[in-house]
């Protein structure tokens, strides 16, 4: 309990019988909790929101259910930059980015946010599914495994985004679905030998 910030309590102070304890009327916590942090809103242009001041949850790259989203497509998207980036095998690695305009350079413009600052109000990213493309038919194989590689994007270093090294573990890993009954689609070419559990 100290470690908690609560002290030394006796039990005498803890138990108690309910003849004193206060009523409970509707909506009154039994614990208090603290306020909650500020929202953290997602945005379409999330250089535009750090650099307001703002924390951001980048999204756009990743809705799953886009048709024609690839888990290629997922692996490649950062949520710090909109270009496309390699990274030599150079240490440090040398990083080069070029630019795919999207089809409306003012509400779409690439960006690449490079101050630490506006960097650390990027809070990660989120992979979403929606209904229109959606249902209990294809819903597993949408999620599987383009949300596998939203988060090893998300967990990994920004270096680690190569989709031809990633593709290996990301098979593996849908093996392991697999073997667990999630119908998860297909990384690539191949099978799943049924010894990944």
């Amino acid at each position: 309990m100290a470690r908690a910030g609560l002290g030394r309590v006796s039990p005498a102070a803890v138990i108690r019988s309910p003849a004193d304890s206060p009523p409970l009327t509707l909506g009154t916590p039994l614990f208090p909790l603290p306020p909650p942090p500020p929202p953290s809103p997602e945005w379409w242009n999330t250089s535009f929101a750090v650099a307001q001041g703002f924390r951001a949850v980048k999204c756009d790259d990743w809705y799953l259910s886009s048709p024609g989203l690839d888990w290629t497509d997922a692996y490649a998207a950062d949520p710090l930059t909109d270009l496309v980036c390699t990274y030599s095998g150079d240490s440090p690695p040398v990083r080069s980015c070029t630019c795919t305009q999207r089809p409306d350079p003012v509400q779409y413009g690439c960006f690449d946010i490079t101050d630490p600052a506006h960097a650390a109000r990027v809070l990660g990213g989120e992979a979403s599914v929606w209904g229109e493309e959606a249902d209990a038919q294809n819903l597993l194989q949408l999620l599987w495994p383009r949300a596998s590689a939203v988060a090893e994007r998300l967990w990994s270093d920004r270096s680690v985004n190569n989709a031809t090294l990633a593709a290996p573990r990301l098979a593996d890993h849908r093996c392991r679905h697999v073997a667990r009954g999630i119908p998860a689609g297909p990384v690539a070419p191949g099978f799943c030998d049924g010894l990944r559990t």
